[in-house]
């Protein structure tokens, strides 16, 4: 069973592919339309990305509530009982 650092560092390598121009550090504060590249395009390619890293399939009301980055983490856990920190 992964731990909670792995789900974390599993879930930033996703906005990492995603949003390559963004630090590390700035993740906890991102959401949709900040930065401005976090757009339906991106809101697409890190829905598909997680779905992939993860192996789970976010079902259509599960989507929209992906609306930040710290909201993505709640998802993951409480939705998907993923292990996340």
């Amino acid at each position: 069973m992964a731990n909670k650092e792995d789900g974390m560092k599993k879930y930033k390598a996703v906005f990492k592919k995603i949003f390559p121009n963004v630090a590390e550090e700035d993740y906890m504060e991102m959401k949709v339309g900040d930065p401005m590249e976090w757009d339906s395009l991106h809101q697409i390619q890190l829905i598909s990305e997680i779905e992939h890293a993860f192996v789970i399939r976010l079902n259509g009301e599960d989507v929209p509530r992906l609306r930040s980055f710290q909201e993505g983490v709640a998802l993951l856990r409480d939705r998907y009982g993923i292990a996340i920190a």
